[in-house]
């Protein structure tokens, strides 16, 4: 991936270092047609690119973009395509930002409120 080769020289080697890159282009990976982020890396730097493209209203059914909405969408999805690189399991907590999303409707149900197991180990880490 582009991304982290362009990252190289730049790299830290704190593994608690995250790098996150944002595109608006759709994400693919494997058999799935979509995904909201991807997490790539080797033993020396690792990182996720999250798209923002499958969480515009537009998107899904042409409607005007809500930006509040939007932005609340990607503020949850981040969560996610930071700490993937942390190697910090994901949480049963369906609240969680950090929960498993399947679809548009499952990253909607989330709030921005980490549960206890993600913020204890996101302390550990510090």
């Amino acid at each position: 991936m582009r991304f982290l080769g362009n990252l190289g020289p730049f790299a830290s080697s704190d593994k608690r270092t995250m790098y996150v890159g944002v595109t608006g282009a759709n994400l693919f990976h494997g058999g799935a047609r979509y995904v909201f982020s991807v997490r790539t890396g080797n033993a020396r730097v690792q990182g996720s690119i999250s798209s923002y493209r499958m969480l515009m209203a537009r998107t899904w059914d042409g409607t005007p973009e809500s930006r509040p909405r939007l932005v609340d969408r990607i503020a949850k999805e981040l969560v996610v395509a930071s700490l993937k690189s942390l190697g910090i399991p994901r949480p049963g907590d369906p609240s969680d930002p950090y929960s498993y999303a399947n679809g548009i409707e499952r990253v909607d149900q989330k709030s921005l409120r980490l549960s206890r197991p993600v913020a204890e180990a996101l302390d550990k880490l510090r």
